[in-house]
């Protein structure tokens, strides 16, 4: 993927009524969903060529 084909995002916004999410890694949004428990992993054994940026979820009842 070129620089130009790259979006560079600071915050996505998950909106759902699920109440509850249990899982470690998912495919969404065209790219992947991790927990911070797989992420902090990454981080501990410097996993590099990832962009990340903070999914904030908001549960609507």
């Amino acid at each position: 993927m070129t620089k130009c084909n790259q979006i560079h995002l600071q915050k996505l916004w998950l909106i759902s009524k699920d109440r509850l999410y249990s899982f470690d890694f998912r495919q969404a949004f065209n790219g992947y969903i991790v927990s911070e428990r797989l992420l902090s992993l990454m981080d501990d054994f410097e996993v590099k060529n990832w962009e990340k940026c903070k999914l904030n979820v908001v549960i609507n009842p």
